[in-house]
């Protein structure tokens, strides 16, 4: 995906599978930096993927947004340049910022300032937090005011946490398949969605990561249908 046209093919054709699966509108993420090369800059890498989903959605209906990446386990000075792709193309496609990798290597407190910024540039925020437990990261996130959090499977071990997030509505992306099999959760029945739903927290079923799992949106509400304790409705 190093190139403008795999990219912007990428993200066409990732529109046309979320048509498939009756779709009207999802996000996508990715950190730009990680598409550079010599020739092909971080904001090119952005561009690309705009453009690709901006066709789909004229062809296929499909509304979407980006999320742009920070990660846990590279430079500063790669970061920095996400954050600066992000603020720029605000408004433009890009929707968010977020924090992914893994959260042993590095808390979510070291990202603060990136938060912070992010929110006075008036974007929207999501971390990846609380896959597993211990999860200190999860208090950073009220600390910050972070208005979304993906996994959070372990957030059901600390109860004051679970109202606090209750009462501010905080929506979590639960991500039944990937907590199974990242053993985040021994089985799909014994993940804390369902828990969190009926404490009143917002939640929503995500693809985290179609490529890597082999599945798609489809396959996740059937999960949630037929092992974690939903109903169809």
């Amino acid at each position: 995906i190093k190139r403008a046209k795999a990219l912007e093919t990428m993200a066409y054709e990732l529109c046309k599978k979320a048509a498939s699966q009756n779709i009207l509108y999802f996000e996508t993420r990715f950190a730009p930096s990680l598409c550079e090369t010599p020739g092909f800059t971080a904001q090119q890498a952005v561009e690309a993927a705009l453009a690709g989903l901006k066709k789909g959605e004229k062809d296929f209906g499909v509304a979407s947004g980006v999320i742009v990446c920070l990660l846990r386990n590279i430079s500063s000075k790669h970061n920095e340049r996400n954050l600066e792709l992000a603020k720029k193309f605000k408004g433009k496609g890009v929707v968010a910022l977020d924090l992914a990798n893994d959260e042993a290597a590095r808390p979510l407190a070291a990202f603060a300032d990136y938060y912070r910024e992010a929110k006075r540039a008036g974007l929207a925020t999501t971390v990846h937090a609380g896959e597993v437990y211990p999860a200190p990261d999860l208090k950073t996130v009220l600390d910050l005011g972070i208005d979304r959090v993906g996994h959070a499977a372990a957030l059901a071990r600390y109860p004051d946490l679970m109202q606090e997030f209750a009462r501010r509505k905080i929506p979590l992306e639960i991500n039944l398949t990937s907590n199974l099999r990242t053993g985040a959760v021994r089985r799909i029945k014994d993940h804390p969605a369902r828990r969190y739903f009926e404490a009143g927290i917002p939640i929503s079923f995500n693809t985290d990561d179609p490529g890597v799992f082999g599945i798609d949106l489809n396959s996740e509400y059937r999960a949630a249908i037929d092992e974690a304790g939903f109903t169809k409705k």
